[in-house]
């Protein structure tokens, strides 16, 4: 039975097969500087290595929070997309005041996918106080193209700015900061 023989990593991706998957799920206490990712005690971001751990520990519901600003120049980018059609960000992310600096895409992997931006799809989510420096977003062909999100469904975002050498470039509903927006809200953000 193709059902049982098929299994879909934590975080995400493609599937693998059943005797490949993980018998215990990752261990996300060492994931991030601390924190449980609830609102009262979010998970502290404080390295380019904890931000890609976001994915990586498959808690797209939780909540999140910088501690300093993020510097991508010399760690070889993201790893992969926050969040996917079938999983999408829901979860609050609090950029504090910091910034998510020098993010050059495509990163050190391939996407074929649509959706792109550092938050691939949001559904629900809320994103604020954060800053974007010096990104640049080569999706030549994607549609849904964005700095900060590619596609937001509905959520909220607050107090995000673009600044720098920033650029985008997709095909179809491509924007500075979000490329497709379909509902939500957008405040005090540039």
């Amino acid at each position: 039975d193709t059902l049982t023989k098929w299994a879909m990593p934590v975080g995400g991706g493609y599937p693998i097969l059943q005797w490949q998957a993980p018998t215990t799920a990752p261990d996300v206490s060492t994931f991030f500087a601390s924190g449980s990712g609830t609102s009262m005690d979010p998970y502290l971001i404080s390295t380019p290595t904890q931000f890609n751990n976001i994915v990586r520990s498959g808690y797209l519901d939780k909540d999140f929070k910088l501690t300093g600003n993020i510097d991508f120049s010399s760690t070889g980018n993201l790893t992969a997309w926050i969040g996917t059609s079938t999983a999408p960000f829901v979860g609050t992310f609090d950029g504090n005041g910091y910034m998510l600096q020098n993010i050059t895409y495509p990163a050190s992997y391939t996407n074929t996918n649509d959706d792109v931006g550092i938050f691939s799809v949001v559904t629900g989510g809320t994103i604020k106080n954060l800053l974007l420096e010096n990104i640049i977003v080569t999706a030549t062909g994607r549609t849904n193209v964005g700095t900060l999100v590619g596609r937001m469904e509905s959520g909220t975002i607050q107090k995000v700015g673009v600044q720098g050498t920033s650029s985008v470039l997709g095909l179809n509903y491509v924007g500075g900061l979000i490329g497709r927006f379909r509902g939500g809200s957008i405040t005090e953000s540039f």
